[in-house]
């Protein structure tokens, strides 16, 4: 898994976030440069502008849809349901600790150890320094 985090917990810290915080994608971007707005993506300039290049990338989401992205969050985390995964299916998580939507790795490893605690045997969490939301995408190539 690649972009994940223990989605219910995230949810919870976007809904504790302070009134006047940056609402939306730009809330990403907080702590990093501002040349985009999206530089949360990647460390790698050229990603950042192709993917702004993209129409089918960058569009403003409503706040309607960032709603019902997080209705499924405690789905997620029911330990009935994440006991349903075969223990023997292997499970990479792998991010980035600058990643935003992981709380500098935290969520992350709380998702592995959820899969854990569900029974599955084999779960490896592999956490990139300084790396961003699109792994693949950055000025060093992961390996």
């Amino acid at each position: 898994m690649s972009g994940s985090t223990a989605l219910d917990l995230f949810a919870a810290g976007m809904a504790n976030a302070p009134a006047d915080a940056p609402a939306g994608l730009a809330a990403f971007n907080a702590g990093f440069e501002h040349r985009t707005g999206y530089e949360w993506l990647s460390r790698d300039a050229a990603e950042v502008d192709a993917y702004l290049a993209d129409p089918r990338c960058g569009w403003d989401v409503p706040e309607d849809v960032i709603l019902s992205l997080f209705a499924p969050a405690p789905r997620l985390a029911d330990p009935a349901l994440l006991a349903r995964i075969r223990s023997d299916l292997p499970i990479l998580i792998a991010s980035g600790y600058a990643e935003p939507l992981t709380a500098g790795g935290v969520l992350i490893q709380q998702l592995g150890q959820r899969c854990r605690d569900a029974g599955v045997t084999d779960v490896m969490v592999k956490l990139y320094p300084a790396a961003r939301q699109e792994i693949l995408n950055e000025s060093k190539r992961l390996r």
